[in-house]
């Protein structure tokens, strides 16, 4: 019996090059690791679809961008970029290593 597999088509980006375009874009540090819970070498994939289902911003994102809150997870952040325009909506693999 054959393998049953799908082709699928996503962004690849590294967690370093994720962190330094969130400082860019946002002014602020956000650690990818963290968030994640990575491990060296290892690959992590979101869907990012720029919208939330409450339609508003969730009260965590807010309040971290205000400074008075901890980080917020990081597909919470990835669809904020994206519904502002910083980056496309889609299926990204993050890729950790240091």
């Amino acid at each position: 019996m054959p393998l049953d597999f799908s082709t699928v088509t996503c962004l690849l980006v590294g967690h370093d090059e994720l962190e330094r375009f969130i400082k860019d874009h946002l002014g602020k540090d956000y650690s990818v690791v963290a968030a994640l819970e990575a491990a060296d070498g290892s690959d992590h994939s979101l869907t990012v679809t720029g919208s939330w289902p409450s339609g508003g911003a969730p009260p965590d994102l807010t309040a971290w961008l205000d400074g008075d809150c901890r980080e917020p997870d990081l597909d919470v952040l990835m669809d904020h970029l994206a519904a502002s325009g910083a980056i496309p909506t889609g299926d990204y693999l993050i890729g950790v290593s240091w």
